[in-house]
């Protein structure tokens, strides 16, 4: 891609102040994902520098949900450094990041990534591809991961359970450090404005998601669309079933991010059927992110190693070009994220009100 700023570029910040309470009691909501009830880990796909997918190590086992790691912090409550160096350096990806089309004999690009990675580190390096947003928080706390590109609102979950993990940068797609959240309708329904969804069934992939969920539900409620209030939320388990669900009939919308839908059609999916409703934000991209107990030397590493990566370079277009359009990463700090975790107060104040039957911002 042209323009592409380079690694100069920052994301400038103070780092933001410590998350307050509202978030982890909105995020940790019943019904988060419906597959947080059985054992998300045994469709994890680990992918190595020598080319190999492997079955999930048995050393990633569920849990069930996060713990606390401790002695992060000094009595003062500053982050001290890590001293964990690991054999491997496992990387947790979301699983639309990379989705591979087995009909074309291609092989997994994230294998170049990993071989790349390593190059530049000497470290062995694993990325896990994930298809429960929860992983990534356990993975990072529990130790089966040591970092993770994570799906924004699942940052600040981490965030909040342990605030000395380390965010390091942002993705980039084109020149961009944003993608969008789309409202999705069948191209034949009735739906033509927002208004149009009252008393409708709309899908959203898990509570936890920003483009899956929270965006979306602020843009309605902007638009005086309350959730069970006003519309019936269901919950899919992930952005590939929200799609298939506008498309089969069962929900009249569902919420999903722009990429989603490039991705499905780069797949073979034929979504000639479905129109976008309305757009319904801006939400900050992907965080580069390692585990708070890692060693510095081993974030240092990693971290030049991603930011060296850009389509700028022969190499960089080698190994981005079939990454969704990803061309890069640039350095970022919490700050970049404030508007997302004021979106999320906001909508944490909306389901409660919902919840209560009360006024909005009561």
């Amino acid at each position: 891609m042209q323009g592409f700023p380079g690694n100069q570029g920052k994301v400038r910040g103070s780092r933001a102040a410590a998350l307050n309470g509202w978030i982890l009691a909105f995020l940790f909501l019943a019904g988060c994902n419906p597959q947080e009830d059985q054992d998300p880990w045994k469709s994890a796909e680990v992918i190595s520098a020598a080319g190999t997918v492997d079955a999930t190590p048995a050393s990633m086992a569920w849990s069930g949900r996060p713990g606390v790691k401790p002695g992060l912090t000094d009595r003062r409550g500053t982050c001290r450094a890590g001293t964990r160096r690991p054999d491997r350096v496992r990387i947790g990806v979301p699983e639309l990041l990379v989705m591979v089309n087995d009909t074309t004999g291609q092989p997994d690009p994230l294998i170049d990534l990993a071989s790349y990675i390593k190059s530049r580190t000497g470290l062995e390096v694993e990325f896990v591809r994930l298809n429960a947003y929860p992983l990534f928080t356990s993975g990072l706390i529990d130790g089966s991961l040591q970092g993770g590109l994570f799906p924004p609102g699942e940052y600040l979950r981490a965030r909040k359970i342990d605030p000395c993990i380390h965010l390091v940068a942002t993705t980039m797609y084109g020149t961009s450090t944003t993608y969008t959240t789309n409202l999705v309708v069948r191209r034949d329904s009735d739906i033509m404005v927002p208004s149009d969804l009252v008393q409708k069934r709309v899908a959203f992939s898990s509570r936890s998601s920003a483009s899956g969920y929270i965006y979306a539900v602020k843009f309605l409620a902007d638009r005086g669309l309350i959730p069970e209030r006003d519309y019936i939320p269901v919950f899919t388990g992930g952005h590939q079933e929200t799609i298939r669900a506008v498309e089969i009939g069962t929900v009249a919308a569902g919420a999903t991010f722009g990429r989603a839908l490039n991705v499905e059609m780069q797949i073979g999916r034929d979504l000639t059927g479905l129109s976008i409703l309305a757009v319904a934000g801006q939400i900050p991209n992907e965080p580069l992110v390692f585990a708070s107990d890692l060693d510095p030397d081993i974030i240092r590493a990693m971290t030049d190693a991603f930011l060296s990566l850009n389509r700028g370079t022969a190499e960089g277009r080698k190994l981005l070009g079939a990454l969704d359009l990803m061309s890069g990463w640039v350095r970022a700090d919490d700050s970049f994220y404030d508007g997302l975790m004021t979106t999320v107060q906001a909508v944490d104040r909306i389901v409660r009100s919902a919840d209560s039957g009360g006024e909005i911002g009561r």
